[in-house]
């Protein structure tokens, strides 16, 4: 436990390089999108391959620095190892290793992102994360059955991370004969023109990595690295299928498209779908991953790992609270909004670290995740809405009231059958009846939470994603 407790620690810590990209990467996409509308095919190289070269200048030399120091003594991991001394020889080289790997995700990760989501190809960005996800789960699993060391570990994870971010790289330049790199001064031109816009994302990118990767930090040094391997396990339990379905982000493009339009008509009725849907696709996942959390741990990883239905509740609001105000974030990055956002961001981040502080010394773990999910009620959770509300004809507080109500009766039978379901002894007839019970209750989302043209999406989408699956038979 203490030693994913460690590896969960670092990786969180050494995400903070992330924030060299100066916001850089979304200022980008945002330019990206503009010029396939107008077909400057020329002007997405520059810009792409600027964006690399800055990189890759600022990065080198913060690595090479962040490793002299380490080795050196001047930044002392003991810091974040409360009564896991013993652990500093490998958390030193463990910090060496995987900020290497970070790096080369600071240089092709979020550009290559920038790529894909500016050209509208979000969907096979998504296709492609999936697939890589799916053989490197199966080939991780196979890895583990050597009893691979930690250090392993993360030289696997991040030469898979190369071979992913390659991939994307070579399937984008074989689909588009026009991309490639270039290498003159003026690459930098329209970096310098998204400087206004690149410290607004900076100074936002700043805020989220607090708060999202601060947790683990406050956690180690509190109460201990194997509070965090704890941690990061319900977290991650909820936050794999929040990001297997990225409603909101793969329809910027069209919210760019629109606004670009100056159709704000179109912009209000976008916004309701994108938000009904995203709410209760999520929600319907996160209820069932809620009730069985302590069944999918415990064969996951094993009961010890699990802390209390308390805090899985927790992480569970989290995400329904990230997934509301991720739906307006949308909105806000794709109409140019950002500004207005960083005073609520900075608080945010403020009240997030103050309660973890304060609560994880009073009631532990779940205090680190109560703070997390009360910063960002009493701030961006507001805020957003609000704001948006002043530029689209929108009604949030009104839709979240009607996709409740919706939501009520299919709730209600699904957790009446989960309490049935408990008399079972057997936990794996336990998943099994989960299992069935809970397609009933898709249905009944399907049927009593959706709207008409809500449900034509559903099929349609479904229908697209079977018709693909027979093309691709047909072509093997």
């Amino acid at each position: 436990m203490d030693m994913y407790g460690l590896y969960a620690l670092v990786l969180s810590i050494t995400g903070f390089i992330g924030l060299t990209d100066f916001g850089v990467t979304t200022a980008v996409t945002n330019k990206i999108s503009y010029f396939r509308v107008e077909k400057k095919w020329n002007s997405i190289n520059e810009i792409f391959s600027g964006a690399v070269a800055f990189f890759a200048l600022l990065i080198i030399p913060i690595v090479l620095f962040l490793v002299f120091s380490i080795l050196s003594g001047i930044i002392d991991v003991s810091f974040f190892l409360k009564d896991s001394i013993h652990l500093y020889d490998k958390t030193r080289d463990l910090f060496i290793i995987m900020i290497i790997f970070a790096s080369v995700n600071v240089l092709f990760g979020g550009t290559i992102r920038s790529l894909y989501h500016g050209m509208n190809e979000v969907v096979e960005f998504n296709i492609g994360n999936g697939i890589g996800t799916l053989l490197y789960s199966v080939t991780f699993i196979l890895f583990l059955l050597g009893s691979p060391s930690i250090f392993a570990i993360a030289v696997f994870q991040g030469l898979y991370n190369i071979l992913k971010l390659s991939s994307f790289l070579f399937y984008f330049y074989k689909k588009h004969k026009w991309f490639s790199f270039v290498l003159k001064a003026k690459i930098f031109r329209h970096l310098y023109e998204l400087r206004e816009h690149s410290f607004v994302f900076f100074v936002l990118s700043i805020t989220t990595a607090v708060v999202m990767m601060s947790d683990n930090i406050v956690l180690s040094h509190y109460v201990g690295v194997a509070s965090v391997a704890i941690y990061s396990i319900g977290y991650k339990l909820f936050k794999l299928p929040c990001a297997a379905l990225p409603i909101a982000t793969s329809s910027y493009p069209i919210i760019t498209g629109l606004f670009g339009e100056k159709n704000f008509k179109a912009l209000a009725s976008k916004y309701s779908q994108i938000l009904r849907l995203n709410i209760i696709s999520k929600y319907s996942i996160l209820l069932f991953i809620l009730l069985f959390s302590r069944q999918i741990i415990s064969l996951w990883v094993g009961v010890e790992l699990f802390d209390s239905y308390l805090l899985v509740g927790v992480f569970c609001l989290t995400f329904m609270v990230i997934t509301w105000s991720g739906s307006h974030w949308v909105f806000i990055n794709a109409m140019f909004l950002q500004k207005n956002q960083l005073v609520p961001s900075i608080f945010e981040t403020i009240i997030n670290l103050s309660i973890s502080i304060i609560l994880v010394s009073k009631i532990g773990i779940v205090g680190v995740a109560i703070g997390t999910v009360t910063a960002n009620l009493c701030t961006v959770a507001i805020s957003l809405p609000r704001q948006l509300k002043r530029h689209i004809d929108i009604s949030p507080f009104n839709e979240l009231k009607r996709i409740i109500i919706g939501l009520l009766v299919p709730s209600l039978f699904f957790i009446l059958m989960y309490v049935g379901i408990l008399f079972v002894v057997n936990m794996y007839a336990q998943l099994v009846l989960a299992g069935c019970v809970f397609f009933v209750f898709l249905w009944l989302v399907f049927k009593f939470s959706l709207l008409e043209d809500e449900r034509k999406v559903v099929i349609d989408t479904l229908s697209r994603l079977t018709y693909n699956k027979l093309i691709l038979k047909k072509k093997n």
